[in-house]
């Protein structure tokens, strides 16, 4: 069996949407990888400065809903 020119790029064409595919998921990977590499930082920066805050008598509130919603985040 022969495959004509025109089958093998439709063929051709299939397969580049189905790469097309994988690299724009892999792209999206990666960026959801990096925003929670970013909020993991934030996390830590968070949990660093509460020790001194409740030391000096103030409050961790805004600290402790942004820790939650960073939680929620990931």
């Amino acid at each position: 069996m022969t495959i004509t020119r025109e089958e093998l790029d439709s063929i051709f064409k299939e397969c580049n949407k189905f790469f097309n595919m994988i690299k724009e998921m892999d792209n999206r990977k990666l960026k959801a990888i990096d925003n929670i590499e970013k909020l993991q930082e934030e996390t830590r920066k968070l949990k660093e400065q509460r020790p001194a805050l409740l030391a000096d008598g103030k409050s961790v509130g805004k600290i402790n809903k942004r820790l939650k919603k960073i939680e929620e985040e990931i």
